[in-house]
């Protein structure tokens, strides 16, 4: 389907029957353009790597909002723009950056993530 966009400059043949060449040829050369850059732009979408809801968040950072009262394994934690609710079987606080590693169902699986510290030992090279 997304084919039919290369299509669409001959479309504009027929102005060459109806129109004199000094409309009908800007008019074909803009629907050239047109067409080529709405081209570029199907086939960098479709390089993209496809995004399937939920299941793309596995591995990317998330913030604690609340714990749930009742459980102290629950969480609320907010992902892409999004409030998710997570299980972790570290005691996390809100606020604090957690990654995600797994989902169970429709809820996350998150762990503390690593904070970067630097410690006194020296890197090889």
């Amino acid at each position: 389907m997304c084919h039919l966009i290369f299509l669409l400059p001959l479309a504009g043949i027929p102005l060459f029957w109806v129109l004199p060449l000094g409309y009908a040829l800007p008019i074909n050369v803009l629907l050239w353009i047109v067409c080529g850059l709405l081209g570029y732009k199907v086939i960098k979408a479709m390089m993209r790597p496809p995004k399937d809801g939920f299941k793309s968040l596995v591995g990317t950072e998330a913030i604690v909002v609340s714990a749930e009262s009742h459980s102290y394994s629950q969480y609320l934690v907010k992902a892409e723009h999004e409030l998710w609710t997570a299980s972790s079987t570290e005691t996390l606080r809100p606020g604090e950056k957690v990654k995600v590693t797994a989902l169970d169902g429709i809820k996350l699986v998150v762990k503390r993530a690593e904070t970067g510290v630097k410690t006194n030992e020296r890197d090889c090279h």
